[in-house]
Parts: C-alpha cells; sequence; structure tokens
C-alpha cells in the first residue's frame, strides 16, 4: 500500500505531483476524515502506484492558497503535474466520482 506523504511547502507539492503517476493529494484541518480515508483506502489498496500526499490547509497556507483550497477535507488527482478532478467534503457520491476518475486515470 502507498505511504502518505506528508507535504510542508509548494516546491515540495510540486515536485511530488510532477510525475507521470497518478497522485492523490488530500488537503485536511487538523483532524482526519477516518470515512473518506477507509474508502480511499480500499481504492489504494487495489492499486499501489498511485502516490499519496497530505497537508494541513491551516499550517501550510501557501499550498491551499496556491490551489484555492478553503475547506477541508478536499482531495486533488495530480496526472503529470496537472489537477485533473478536485472535490471538497465527505459526500460519499463525489467520494465516489473522485475514486472513478482516480482510477480511469491508470488506464
Amino acid at each position: 500500500m502507498s505511504q502518505l506523504i506528508p507535504l510542508y511547502d509548494l516546491n515540495q507539492l510540486n515536485d511530488f505531483v510532477d510525475l507521470p503517476l497518478p497522485t492523490i493529494v488530500k488537503a485536511k484541518a487538523g483532524h482526519d476524515y477516518t470515512e473518506i480515508d477507509s474508502n480511499l483506502r480500499e481504492f489504494i489498496a487495489e492499486y499501489p502506484q498511485i502516490r499519496l500526499a497530505t497537508f494541513d490547509i491551516y499550517e501550510q497556507r501557501d499550498i491551499a492558497m496556491e490551489l484555492s483550497i478553503t475547506d477541508a477535507p478536499a482531495f486533488l488527482l495530480y496526472e503529470s503535474g496537472e489537477i485533473k478532478h478536485k472535490i471538497t467534503g465527505d459526500i460519499p457520491g463525489q467520494v465516489q466520482e473522485f475514486i472513478e476518475k482516480a482510477e480511469e486515470a491508470l488506464h
């Protein structure tokens, strides 16, 4: 299973997502959202080639501002340095759509 990498600045974010591998970036606000994480954890177990990163929107404000994230949780799907899909919140339908978009990026 992929390791969750903490992000601390914009340079690290850009280096991390600039590879051709699909990458999921999770924006959080001081605590985890385990329901969403369990859905994604199951997906990642099936597709271990997806890279995972996370940051706190209050501690890494520069990243949050660059990505226009004001609420958490938020999830971004990157492919080759570009955002391909983004959701904010924990609405089950949105999470499922996000997972489907991530799966499409693998094929």
